[in-house]
């Protein structure tokens, strides 16, 4: 785990001494701070100097005069210096803040431990010198955190525990662990001092196990776990941020549509799950999250029980998230789909990921799951390409956007994005657009999206980030689209509340006539009790598309007629729709109010 300017607040001797040249005003005035600035790939991510480790130093210094160079050396066995030598600069004036200095030290995987490194700080060829302490730490680092479980209840006592990897022969090195709860605000909560003595539930002393419990507040929300490293052998602590997360809060499927919000780093954030949420909400549709960071993944009986309620799950992710290395999140997925749910997917990075490092699963997950051959990463050059988004319906274009990705990487690429190939059953939903004169010709080996159709799912699957289809309303249509064409066969058992009682005694929904049609459809029903009506036209989605009667009825015969347009009087899109039939009446039997719900599919022609 690397640590980008890892702050070391360390105790700094101070000790100028002129050999030659008596003139006070040309020492050092002070040393302000000594930072480990870095360290490197493989060391040991602690926040310490220890055995093993590279490290680089940051030295800030206010002087009285300007030197004509600086080094640092040290005659200490085991440390090796690299890039002693420095200059300075005047920052502001009558002060000079070294922000240059960045030694490398080398720190000897046979250096003792617990024991403090002088280095001298020398300026003007052996003059005048400063010299800096800092202690090497005993051999350790933060290895995991973990809880008795993701999800806990309200008032409940959780142990918090913390794994710390020490090498053989030697204790861990810290004298204690500090627990900050946060709630998702940043409030702290509290702090929760763990210990490794083999009485706070973290077995056995000086095993590296640190532990203690905590009784979880009784309001139901999301937490965070920073943790601080302590060592006070060396005066040092560390921090990790967002080391973990869990909740108090309760779950319970009650829409047709669950975000699953999948981060792709250690923290909670994902900007990704805002993008969906704006776009559920502008088209009115209800929908569940699951987050992933504070909850883990779902049961496996949970997923087979969503897939057989014919769900739409949109997993919203950056860079693959957790997906692209859980062979449990695929697994989940694949059940999921088996049983006959339904997927809206955009994982950047997922195909590269599994070429690279996946396993034999993962490439079936991808390959013969999803359907997809990676082909290639698009990069930072190719970051202003135009893309032609697809009608799931027709495979027609049905608009274009540029293709414009922000997300740098440690190479200086700002692109994740996977040019894939669809294999059958899969067709392609998102194609490059090659420009030849003043037209625009279809790529048809670089794709970037893709529909799968197979007997009990349907997954729609982009190797980009949604958010990166501007302007909204394209992304808005484009999704819009995506969402109809997956729901366009389940909605029936998905979308509308649970049927109280289908009951062809008391009411009867006859086909419509002509369907489909192209102007206007007659829709006949029949009324063997009493009760309060409503007719109403929906879309695939569920939303509301047209009331044709919202009225109290007596027993009849009954007909209206749709003529394609919605409440504003507009035509609507030619596919698909639901005629809904709603009634309240009395059981004569029990003397009660039931609600009778019954349906029929109806095809527009012509818009």
């Amino acid at each position: 785990m690397k640590k980008l300017m890892i702050i070391w607040t360390s105790v700094l001797i101070f000790i100028s001494c002129t050999l030659f040249l008596p003139v006070a005003e040309m020492n050092a005035k002070e040393i302000l701070s000594l930072t480990i600035k870095d360290s490197y790939p493989g060391d040991t991510p602690d926040g310490f100097p220890s055995p093993g480790e590279k490290i680089a130093l940051n030295i800030t210094a206010t002087f009285d005069f300007i030197p004509e160079e600086a080094y640092i050396v040290c005659d200490m066995e085991h440390i090796k210096i690299e890039n002693p030598r420095t200059k300075f600069y005047l920052k502001i004036a009558g002060t000079l803040i070294n922000t240059s200095f960045e030694p490398t030290i080398l720190i000897e995987e046979d250096c003792p431990t617990d024991m403090q490194i002088p280095c001298m700080l020398i300026y003007k060829k052996d003059t005048i010198f400063d010299t800096l302490l800092f202690s090497i730490h005993t051999v350790a680092k933060f290895d995991s955190f973990y809880l008795d479980k993701k999800v806990n209840k309200t008032n409940s006592k959780i142990h918090l525990k913390v794994d710390v990897e020490a090498t053989e022969g030697y204790l861990s090195g810290y004298s204690g662990i500090l627990a900050r709860i946060k709630d998702t605000d940043g409030r702290i909560i509290e702090g929760i001092s763990l210990f490794d003595d083999g009485k706070h539930y973290d077995g056995e002393a000086g095993d590296g196990r640190f532990a203690n419990s905590w009784w979880t507040p009784t309001r139901s929300n999301d937490y965070v776990v920073d943790l601080t490293l302590i060592d006070s052998t060396t005066n040092h602590s560390f921090i990790i941020n967002q080391v973990a997360g869990f909740t108090t809060e309760d779950f319970t499927l009650t829409k047709p549509y669950l975000i699953v919000n999948d981060p792709y780093s250690n923290s909670p954030g994902n900007e990704e799950v805002e993008t969906y949420k704006e776009l559920m909400d502008s088209l009115k549709l209800d929908y569940d999250t699951w987050n992933v960071w504070f909850r883990g993944y779902p049961y496996y009986n949970e997923c087979l029980f969503w897939g057989s309620q014919k769900v739409i799950i949109i997993w919203a992710t950056r860079l693959g998230g957790t997906l692209k290395h859980s062979t449990v999140g695929k697994e989940l997925i694949q059940s999921f789909l088996k049983r006959g749910g339904n997927l809206f997917l955009a994982t950047p990075y997922l195909g590269n990921y599994i070429k690279d490092y996946g396993s034999e699963f993962d490439l079936y997950f991808y390959e013969d799951i999803l359907c997809s051959e990676f082909q290639m990463r698009f990069t930072a050059d190719d970051s202003l390409q135009t893309l032609g988004l697809r009608s799931p319906f027709t495979n027609q274009i049905i608009d274009t956007f540029n293709l414009t990705l922000s997300l740098p990487d440690s190479n200086r690429f700002v692109s994740f994005t996977d040019i894939i190939k669809p294999v059958r059953p899969a067709f392609p939903i998102a194609n490059l657009l090659v420009r030849e004169d003043s037209t625009y010709k279809i790529d048809t080996n670089h794709c970037f999206g893709l529909k799968l159709r197979r007997e009990k799912h349907k997954i729609i699957y982009l190797s980009f980030n949604i958010s990166e289809i501007l302007p909204f309303n394209v992304r808005k249509d484009f999704f819009s689209e995506s969402l109809r064409w997956i729901s366009e066969e389940t909605a029936d058992s998905i979308i509308h509340q649970p049927i109280v009682k289908e009951d062809t005694d008391l009411v009867r929904l006859s086909n419509p006539y002509p369907n489909p049609f192209l102007s206007e459809s007659t829709i006949p029903f029949v009324l063997h009790s009493p009760g309060y009506v409503n007719l109403i036209i929906c879309d695939l989605t569920g939303r509301t598309v047209r009331y044709l009667i919202r009225s109290s009825l007596n027993v009849g015969h009954y007909y209206a007629v749709w003529d394609g347009k919605n409440e504003e009087g507009d035509n609507t899109a030619v596919g698909y729709y639901f005629i809904r039939l709603e009634m309240k009446t009395i059981d004569n039997v029990r003397g009660e109010e039931i609600e009778i719900v019954v349906s029929k599919k109806i095809l527009k022609l012509r818009k």
